[in-house]
C-alpha cells in the first residue's frame, strides 16, 4: 500500500480574503508511523525570475500514527496577494507533509474578493 495524505477544505473553498480562516480536514494513511505531520500555508513565485518559496504558517500534528484524520485551521495573512502576470506569478497553497513518506498540496487564492491580482505590462 502506498502512503497517502489528502486535504479537504471546508465547503471545497479555494479562494480566501486576507484574514479569512482556512479550515478543513487532513486525512492520512502512511506506510510507516510518522513522528509528526505538518500542515503548512505556503506561497511560491514562478516565472522568469528566480523562484521563491515561503512557509507562512505551520500546524503540527504530533504523533499522528500510521493513519488518522484531524481538523486544522490556518488564517489567510494580509499579504502578499495571489497574482498572475507574464513575468511572475505568486501562488498560495495548503500543504500537508509527513516526513519523506507522502505529501499533499491544495492550491488556493488569497486576495481581496478572492480573485488573483492580474499584472499587466506597463502602458495603456
Amino acid at each position: 500500500m502506498a502512503s497517502m495524505i489528502s486535504i479537504t477544505l471546508d465547503e471545497q473553498r479555494s479562494a480566501f480574503e486576507p484574514g479569512d480562516p482556512i479550515a478543513g480536514v487532513v486525512e492520512w494513511s502512511l506506510d510507516e508511523e510518522a513522528t509528526s505531520l505538518e500542515v503548512r500555508l505556503v506561497w511560491n513565485t514562478s516565472g522568469r525570475a528566480k523562484e521563491h518559496v515561503s512557509v507562512v504558517q505551520v500546524a503540527v500534528i504530533d504523533a499522528p500514527g500510521r493513519s488518522g484524520r484531524q481538523r486544522v485551521e490556518l488564517r489567510a495573512p494580509e499579504g502578499p496577494y495571489s497574482c498572475d502576470g507574464q513575468l511572475v506569478s505568486l501562488t498560495w497553497a495548503v500543504e500537508a507533509v509527513a516526513g519523506e513518506q507522502s505529501d499533499a498540496r491544495r492550491e488556493i487564492v488569497i486576495a481581496p474578493r478572492g480573485e488573483p491580482v492580474l499584472l499587466h505590462k506597463g502602458g495603456t
